[in-house]
């Protein structure tokens, strides 16, 4: 019996969803023999990674609309479906946006997260003369 459940999402640039999950504070790998869940069951996965040691893995795997995250939530203490879609979403959102600022000369002058974990970031551009 599989306890992996699939999420899709609409998270489509795979660069952009790597750096989202290390600024969170993951290491993100390569699948290796596929992502890990209940007693040592396994599925597929482009890249994954293990919120804690000994805890089931996360993976991510491409999809036509954009990744499914995979995992055996069951097996992942540290923190909750929800909660870890929500600060990836939010974490997704803002690479993506700086990413394609920062390409049209603007830099990141002021970032700064609140007690409701709302981010606020002030970007600034030099004027050429």
């Amino acid at each position: 019996m599989s306890h992996f459940t699939r999420i899709r999402t609409r998270l489509t640039d795979g660069r952009v969803l790597r750096e989202a999950l290390e600024r969170m504070g993951h290491t993100v790998e390569p699948p290796g023999q596929g992502v890990v869940g209940y007693r040592g069951q396994r599925t597929d996965a482009e890249f994954k990674i293990c919120p804690r040691t000994g805890e089931h893995e996360i993976g991510f795997a491409p999809s036509a609309n954009g990744y499914v995250l995979v995992a055996d939530w069951w097996g992942i203490r540290s923190v909750g479906q929800k909660a870890f879609t929500r600060a990836l979403n939010q974490q997704y959102a803002l690479v993506s946006a700086v990413s394609t600022l920062e390409a049209r000369g603007f830099r990141i002058d002021e970032q700064i997260q609140d007690e409701t974990g709302q981010i606020r970031v002030v970007l600034r551009r030099h004027a050429g003369m």
